[in-house]
């Protein structure tokens, strides 16, 4: 049991202090759209899946240097892999934590809801960016790819889980489930409660244009009035 309950804490404190952590967020989220907009180019090119596989099969971090990411002719691949390499990681605009359990938090538990449900996560998500998406066109500087100039997105990361570990069988002679004798579910809770955030990232030259269309995306998707947003605001991770 010992054993076991050392993994288990040991784990809560990687994503407490490490997994979730927003720098480390702010540099796998950057890394994952540069990424995503290199294989666009490397469709664009006429590579297939097999192909594309083969290549990310020989990636390193040190290709991050390497002329396909650095000198490629695709201005974000570019400068995504520069401001990665040197640090320049975009800042956290907006955090909340969806299953707040306060008055101003209430209406985010639906949205958490969403983000929960396999089925309707990825069009979660794809509807917050449609709508940060069509806030930052407004603005002239932003009006080609804007969620890619501006170092935007919408940060879900994966709550812990301990399927494995709950199913576990404790004793020799009648063994019952570890779930029975170690709360690891209850932990899981209130890690969601307390500490799981969802989050809003940009580039620091598009901070406040970003912390706006964040704003009006929790309006539009979640249904929230300005005296929640004000209220919310207070207790925002917002730097």
């Amino acid at each position: 049991m010992s054993t076991v309950e050392q993994i288990v804490i040991c784990k809560f404190m990687l994503f407490s202090y490490i997994y979730h952590h927003k720098k480390v967020r702010a540099a796998e989220g950057m890394l994952g759209k540069m990424l995503e907009r290199q294989v666009e180019l490397w469709r664009s090119d006429g590579h297939d899946d097999a192909r594309i596989l083969c290549q990310f099969l020989l990636l390193t971090d040190g290709h991050l240097e390497h002329p396909v990411f650095r000198d490629s002719k695709d201005q974000f691949v570019k400068e995504y892999s520069e401001r990665i390499c040197w640090r320049l990681l975009p800042r956290l605009v907006f955090g909340v934590i969806p299953n707040n359990a306060s008055k101003d938090g209430q209406k985010l538990k639906s949205l958490g809801a969403l983000l929960n449900d396999p089925n309707k996560r990825d069009a979660t998500i794809k509807s917050v960016e449609n709508v940060l998406a069509r806030e930052l066109t407004k603005i002239p500087a932003l009006k080609d790819s804007p969620l890619y100039r501006a170092g935007v997105w919408f940060d879900v990361p994966k709550a812990p889980t301990f399927e494995k570990t709950e199913s576990l069988l404790i004793g020799d002679d009648e063994p019952v489930l570890l779930q029975k004798i170690f709360p690891i579910t209850n932990w899981v809770q209130a890690y969601e409660a307390h500490r799981y955030q969802i989050r809003f990232f940009a580039f620091s030259e598009y901070f406040e244009e970003a912390r706006a269309a964040a704003i009006v995306a929790l309006q539009e998707i979640v249904g929230m009035n300005p005296e929640d947003l004000i209220d919310l605001d207070r207790t925002s991770s917002i730097p």
